[in-house]
């Protein structure tokens, strides 16, 4: 759009510029036939816009306007014309390139001879267009000698030959001093509308780029920080008498007060904002006592703290709190945090009855009910600005978190405050049990990332004790965090290091990394998704360190390139995950990736690939990948057959291949490696197949036509099956490429009734759910994907039908019995008999984004009780569902309404604490 504002503004600039005529020179004088050059300023913008303009003889007083040139392209700079003959004599003819009087022309000049009388003729209006250049003297008729507007009498005397004389003189002065006008003052009215134009054109574009960096977040601090403070002065805060008081401690004289947090001032009546007072800024430790030390010495290279500001700085202002009152129901007061820093709830010692908690989830966090009122929520959402979610923090759980994961929540939410420079007691966080340092590293990345500081994540993360540390998402990640951590590890006697995980560091460069990787000998699992800098010599400081210890390996979006690769997978024979999403790696580079993965294998320098896989054989050394268990190359230009290859050669065990936006066109020669057929004893056993894979990703491929019908034969057909996931969403078959449909689901329902599924997921076919398939009884409603769902819903735990042509009676395989299938009655028939479902405790997952899902679902709700996530964006629900769905599913945590035009845009992201 910013894009188009300017093309706007480059068109409206670019009409209101005419150029400047620089020849002829002002006086000059021409006749009428006259060849003439006309020149003017060429500019840089006339050459670059392809723009003609006429050019044109013109002035204040002129007896005609003359055109004399059209379409004259601006960028030439100059142009011959010829003045036409016909062109009335005058003295003050202007040259321009717009024929109207507010633009700037040069001149004036002279076209033309005077009459030979002594008289100059002075022409009207009414005779302009008769006059010619040819003519001769005109007569005395048409002649105006006086000046005098008063009509002459029919009585008047003739004057006599001494009057005529005298008055032939003074006319012909007279004449004279009119025929010759002043210079026209230009005016540049064109030019100041087009400025005002093009201030209008930039206005709007600076708004639209406002609204456009507001709504990717990027104002979002600054309106936090003006919504906390209005909200803070509405109450009052109690004050503490420790110079830093955790979040837990005291509440003064009120049960209920909101704790006081770090440069947050008391609301007090005498005190006006930004006063400092003795409460502010934490006390220094004391000292120890002569000839002790510190049993928990922090480590040297943090520098010290600075001294503590005199002055109230707004840096570290505290998150405000929403305040509501504990209700009739005896919900939890709640002071609700609406920074980015997380939450804290603080509740009466008897408002924990009816909470349940989730250990597994959330980890015991404190949970969080928010009851505001509906009009304060669009302003409590700045952060979440285009998600629409909606989120439960009820928790149905039979115990009670312990008190030390409260304590960790508690020191999460305050983390900004405890962790700012002037209080030096988070210095004590290094000397945490690792356990603790564990669960608070997993709070902090999950509620409070934007409030740490390159310090805190030194303290809290670098710890050499540790047996993983892991970096992702962590904005205050540089050089100095990986040198400090190198350092760290460099002085302590043996590293138990055994997990690194630095997805998203951008920063970080091949060589550092490559240091870091030479302090880690027993690494084992290595995740550097997204290092976008890190390439071979990374990989073969791994591949010479860590060659019997590296399990998994995580390159995804990075720089590696084929030789690295190939010396890595060679070296490290015991590799079970690897994953390389979105590397620039075709058909060619896996084949060289090969052969040199088997030639390193070897140990020979024969290339030939047969022969080093004999070689490996016969010295009893491990094949590459022969153990890899998890392979994903979603996104690279790999065919079926380096695919093939791989597997034959490698012959792993492969439980999870994710093919997803490969070049992968026939899936047969893929499958004989991941099913094998069993021995001729069992051929004739309804499952005549053996494979160990368990989730399988086929999304956005483009399958052949053999393929539609043997994945489902192949996968239906295992013996002892462990499949449980299959991705095949956008699914194409054939060289028409034919998309997932009915048809296809239609044709293999029975293998379909023979898969154990926990996952499916068939997004963006958009043909599925639309044909129905026809029956003997005649009657279309009968659809393939109803019946393949009530097969599925025994074992299906997520649904992923997004963007698909999906109706609510498809649906209702999820709860249908099978013999209602006879009857197939009329759809408000069906509900309305609840002897014709079975309740489903079995799904929890599902998505119908983008569907033409209506308010018919609401009654299924009831058949699917232990849902926790529904996604109905871009349906057509309206708060009917929305309240059945909160209303028959308890256990529901997460509910996206995004783009539900038929519900409020401020309830579709408390959809819970309005109808919850």
């Amino acid at each position: 759009m910013l894009a188009w504002w300017i093309i706007c503004l480059f068109g409206v600039v670019s009409a209101q510029l005419v150029p400047t005529i620089t020849s002829p020179a002002a006086g000059a004088v021409m006749q009428p036939g006259q060849v003439i050059t006309v020149t003017w300023d060429k500019n840089v913008l006339f050459g670059f816009i392809p723009r003609n303009l006429n050019l044109y003889a013109v002035g204040a007083n002129a007896p005609a306007t003359v055109t004399l040139a059209s379409n004259v392209q601006l960028g030439t700079g100059t142009t011959t014309v010829t003045i036409p003959p016909n062109t009335p004599y005058w003295v003050g003819y202007e040259i321009g390139f717009d024929s109207s009087s507010d633009t700037e022309r040069a001149g004036p000049f002279t076209i033309g001879t005077p009459p030979p009388s002594s008289m100059t003729v002075i022409p009207t209006a009414a005779n302009v267009s008769s006059i010619a250049p040819s003519s001769a003297a005109p007569s005395t008729s048409s002649m105006v000698i006086s000046s005098s507007s008063q009509p002459l009498s029919s009585s008047s005397a003739l004057p006599s030959s001494s009057a005529m004389s005298s008055s032939s003189a003074s006319a012909s002065a007279s004449a004279s001093a009119s025929a010759t006008p002043p210079p026209s003052t230009p005016t540049y009215t064109g030019a100041i509308v087009g400025a005002i134009i093009a201030g209008i054109v930039l206005v709007a574009c600076a708004g639209g780029a406002f609204a456009f960096y507001k709504r990717k977040g990027g104002f979002n601090k600054r309106y936090s920080q003006k919504h906390d403070w209005s909200m803070r002065d509405s109450y009052r805060f109690d004050t503490f008498d420790a110079a830093l008081a955790p979040p837990t401690a005291r509440y003064g004289a009120k049960a209920d007060s909101i704790p006081e947090a770090y440069n947050v001032m008391p609301s007090y009546q005498n005190m006006p904002y930004g006063q400092a007072d003795h409460h502010m800024y934490s006390a220094p430790l004391p000292p120890l006592p002569h000839g002790q030390t510190d049993p928990h010495q922090y480590p040297a290279d943090l520098p010290p703290p600075p001294p503590p500001p005199k002055t109230f700085s707004s840096v570290y202002d505290a998150p405000s709190y929403n305040y509501s009152e504990t209700n009739s129901n005896r919900s939890p007061t709640q002071y609700s945090n609406t920074a980015n820093a997380g939450a804290y709830a603080h509740t009466h010692a008897d408002a924990y009855d009816g909470v349940a908690w989730d250990g597994e989830e959330n980890n015991g966090a404190i949970p969080l009910s928010v009851t505001q009122k509906p009009d304060e929520w669009a302003a409590k959402d700045d952060a979440r600005y285009s998600a629409q979610v909606s989120t439960s923090f009820r928790r149905r759980h039979d115990t009670v978190p312990s008190l030390s994961l409260i304590c960790i929540q508690t020191v999460a939410d305050y983390i900004k405050v405890l962790g700012n420079p002037a209080n030096r007691s988070f210095r004590h966080f290094y000397t945490l049990p690792l356990h603790v340092i564990s669960v608070l590293q997993k709070r902090l990345v999950d509620t409070s990332a934007s409030d740490l500081n390159e310090e805190l994540v030194k303290v809290i993360f670098l710890n050499p004790h540790s047996v993983s540390i892991s970096l992702a998402g962590l904005q205050w990640v540089s050089s100095r965090t990986i040198n400090a951590l190198i350092q760290r590890i460099s002085t302590t006697e043996s590293s138990m290091i055994r997990h690194l995980c630095l997805n998203g560091q951008t920063t970080l460069t091949d060589t550092l990394l490559a240091r870091l990787m030479k302090q880690l000998p027993l690494l084992e699992k290595v995740e550097l998704k997204g290092c976008i800098k890190c390439s071979d010599v990374t990989m073969l400081a791994m591949a010479d360190l860590c060659s019997e210890s590296l399990t998994h390996l995580n390159i995804s979006y990075t720089t590696v390139t084929r030789d690295a690769l190939a010396v890595l997978i060679g070296k490290c024979t015991k590799l079970q995950v690897l994953k390389m999403v979105l590397m620039h790696l075709g058909d060619p580079e896996f084949d060289h990736i090969l052969r040199q993965a088997f030639c390193v294998a070897s140990r020979s320098k024969d290339s030939d690939l047969l022969t080093a896989r004999n070689t490996i054989l016969e010295k009893g050394y491990e094949l590459p990948l022969h153990r890899l268990t998890n392979w994903k190359i979603r996104g690279c230009r790999v065919g079926t057959s380096s695919v093939e290859r791989w597997l034959r050669y490698c012959e792993p065990a492969l439980e999870r291949l994710d093919l997803c936006s490969t070049r992968v066109h026939k899936l047969e020669p893929i499958l004989n490696y991941l099913c094998r057929q069993l021995p001729e004893t069992d051929s004739l056993h309804a499952k005549p197949y053996t494979s160990t894979l368990q989730k399988l990703n086929i999304s956005s491929c483009e399958l052949s036509q053999e393929d539609a019908t043997s994945l489902w034969k192949r996968l239906g057909g295992i013996a002892d099956s462990q499949f449980h996931t299959l991705n095949s969403g956008r699914v194409y078959f054939g060289a028409m490429k034919v998309e997932l449909n009915d048809h296809i689901l239609r044709d293999n329902l029975t293998s379909i009734g023979l898969l154990n599924l926990r996952s499916l997921s068939l997004w963006g076919n958009v043909a599925v759910g639309r044909c129905g398939a026809m029956e003997p009884h005649g009657t279309d409603r009968q659809k393939a994907l109803h019946t393949a769902l009530r097969h599925l819903r025994g074992t299906l735990v997520r649904l992923n039908l997004g963007h698909t042509s999906v109706d609510v009676f498809d649906l209702t395989g999820l709860a249908l019995k099978p013999e209602a299938d006879d009857i197939m009655p009329q759809l408000d028939f069906i509900f309305d008999d609840p002897e014709m479902f079975i309740v489903n405790h079995v799904l929890e997952d599902l998505d119908l984004s983008g569907t033409n899902v209506n308010d018919d679902i609401h009654r299924l709700f009831q058949y699917l009780p232990n849902l926790r996530r529904l996604n109905l964006s871009g349906t057509r629900v309206t708060e009917l569902t929305v309240m059945t769905a909160i209303r028959e599913c308890p256990l529901l945590t997460s509910f996206d309404l995004t783009s539900c035009r038929g519900i409020d845009v401020r309830d579709r992201r408390h959809a819970f604490e309005k109808w919850g």
